[in-house]
Parts: C-alpha cells; structure tokens; sequence
C-alpha cells in the first residue's frame, strides 16, 4: 500500500503464454461434490461451487510454468526417486526367478507359463527403466462463472480436494493471489 492507502499493484497481466490453459471441457455438475478432472483424479469441490451447474475443466502441465532451473531440480528428483523405486521393483522379480529356478527343476507347462509371466514383468520394469520419460507434474484446473465474473481453481498439490482452495478472479477485480 501506498502512504495514502492506496494498492501500489494496480493488476497483473500474463502476457507470455505460459499460463493458457484450455478450458473448452465444459462438464455439468451432478452432485455438485465431486467431478472427474481431465486428469482422471476425482475432484472435490468446496462450498463455493454450491448453486453451480457447470464447470470448465483443464490441465496445464507444471514444468510450462516452472523458470528452467527449478524444472532441472524437479526432474532430477523424480527420476532419482522413480530409479530407486523401479530398482527394488526389478530386484524383487529377480528374487521370485531365483526362487521359481530353485523350485521348478523339471517344470510342468503351466510352470513354465509361470515363468514367461515372471520373466515378462522383469522384461517390463527393465523397459520402463529405459524408456523413463518424465512429463512432470500435471494440474487440474476448474473455472467457472459464479453470476457476475469468471474465477479458477487450481489443484496445484495434486490431491484432488479443493474444499479449502479459495476460488480467484482477475487481480485487478480483488486483489487476492496465490
């Protein structure tokens, strides 16, 4: 605020880009609770969709948002986490292998099935490891019209329940942020 009282920030205008998010996906609400998001997760909605008919729905993938040096970090992490999961993932298929060979010296053809299925999932886990993509965190968005102007809501922590998320418009129209 300034010295007489006023907002020194009149607005904010994104004018890069990076923030558009389509939100064509229009879904009508049945309970007024809860809705699918274009991420499949279930959303539960707050109070403030009480009375409302309708939503838009959209994504935005976080690593458009985030400055390079942060989507360096947050990928790094990821794949040091998905690698570690991935290995005792692949160590225990190993270890049921090991245990079908000690096991199955003269295997029946349904045993042998057993191992093509455990020798398949080891073949798919060492896939994944090289194939490891990581598209990143993505959001669900959920806009709408309350009567007199548009406002979002952002599953930015990924869990899908927005009962606490305050609903934004245009900073210029209330001055809130998030």
């Amino acid at each position: 605020m300034t010295s007489d009282g006023k907002p020194k920030i009149l607005d904010v205008v994104d004018c890069t880009g990076s923030g558009d998010v389509d939100t064509s996906d229009v879904k009508e609400l049945k309970d007024g609770i809860t809705i699918t998001g274009l991420t499949g997760r279930t959303l539960t909605l707050g109070k403030w969709a009480t009375g409302l008919k309708e939503v838009h729905l959209g994504i935005k993938m976080a690593y458009e948002l985030f400055p390079n040096g942060l989507t360096k970090r947050v990928k790094a992490e990821r794949k040091t986490s998905f690698m570690e999961n991935q290995s005792a993932a692949m160590a225990h298929a190993q270890s049921k292998m090991a245990e079908w060979d000690a096991v199955n010296k003269t295997p029946s053809e349904e045993k042998k099935r057993e191992k093509k299925d455990l020798e398949a999932v080891l073949d798919t886990l060492k896939e994944a490891a090289e194939q490891y993509a990581d598209a990143g965190p993505v959001f669900d968005c959920v806009v709408f019209h309350d009567g007199s102007t548009w406002r979002a809501v952002i599953d930015s922590d990924g869990t899908g329940d927005l009962t606490a998320s305050t609903p934004l418009c245009n900073y210029r129209d209330e001055r809130q942020y998030r």
